[in-house]
């Protein structure tokens, strides 16, 4: 079943452009469509431009992060033309009801030399299905959690995936630099 979603890009004061997708996906499986429509254009600029090309003009909205448009959304996607990440928000109940969007993960639009987890874009013709994660260091297939902490850039706050399996973990920073802790 697919998720109502938002994908666009992030403005600046916390600002967003983005065109709803009543068929989404989850983080994952979403992260995994990007990286392959990467790999189809020279950039993530172009990445952008190609996603709007598909909007209707009525699908394109403005918002902003700490408040969430009056429909019924599950996830909002920014793509990071400059950083070649894309980030995923979470609908959450902040404080007092108010609604907000939450950060729940980031993933790099084109994979460093040092993933920890790779995530399957192939499909059903290879053996893991597409938004499938897997642990390079033990090996385990979807037994990753997702967390945020304090970031130590300073600011705003770090994604890290976390193997059940061999409890490595890679944690990925707002400017999308990414620290591995191998542990099997």
């Amino acid at each position: 079943m697919g998720q109502r979603i938002l994908l666009g890009e992030c403005l600046p004061r916390q600002e967003y452009r983005a065109m709803y997708i009543h068929w989404g996906a989850g983080p994952v499986a979403m992260a995994a469509d990007l990286r392959r429509q990467r790999t189809t254009v020279t950039s993530t600029t172009d990445l952008l431009v190609k996603v709007f090309a598909t909007a209707d003009a009525d699908a394109v909205s403005y918002g902003y992060l700490d408040e969430i448009p009056g429909f019924d959304l599950e996830l909002l996607y920014l793509i990071d033309a400059n950083a070649n990440g894309v980030t995923a928000y979470h609908h959450d109940w902040g404080p007092a009801g108010r609604e907000r969007w939450e950060l729940d993960s980031r993933f790099r639009l084109i994979p460093g030399d040092d993933e920890l987890f790779e995530i399957s874009d192939r499909g059903p013709e290879d053996l893991l299905l597409e938004g499938t994660i897997r642990c390079t260091c033990c090996g385990g297939i979807n037994q990753v959690d997702f967390d945020t902490l304090p970031s130590h850039l300073g600011h705003d706050r770090d994604t890290r995936l976390r193997c059940h399996g061999c409890n490595s973990s890679q944690i990925i920073d707002p400017r999308f630099g990414s620290h591995v802790q191998r542990l099997a």
